[in-house]
């Protein structure tokens, strides 16, 4: 349990500073900040080739964190990634 609230913590400190009204208007901005490490990558992609390229990229651990606890598989385009990270929160 505390290793959840501690990646929720990390993942609202992550988050652009304005108003949010709901978690998904939450998750939709954490997704915003997911894709700043996921453009330029080529797919289809397999999960540890979007944690590579994540941390290549310089992206908080949080982000990390998140893309490992996505399913183990192709991922055909990172709209496709980011509605799986959404889906985490």
């Amino acid at each position: 349990m505390r290793d959840e609230c501690e990646r929720v913590n990390g993942i609202l400190r992550q988050l652009p500073d304005r108003n949010h009204h709901s978690p998904t208007e939450v998750g939709k901005a954490f997704g915003e900040v997911a894709r700043r490490y996921l453009e330029g990558v080529s797919y289809p992609a397999q999960r540890e080739h979007l944690v590579a390229e994540a941390r290549t990229r310089g992206a908080h651990q949080v982000v990390v964190d998140s893309l490992l606890m996505i399913p183990e598989r192709e991922h055909p385009g990172a709209d496709t990634v980011l509605v799986e990270l959404i889906e985490l929160e």
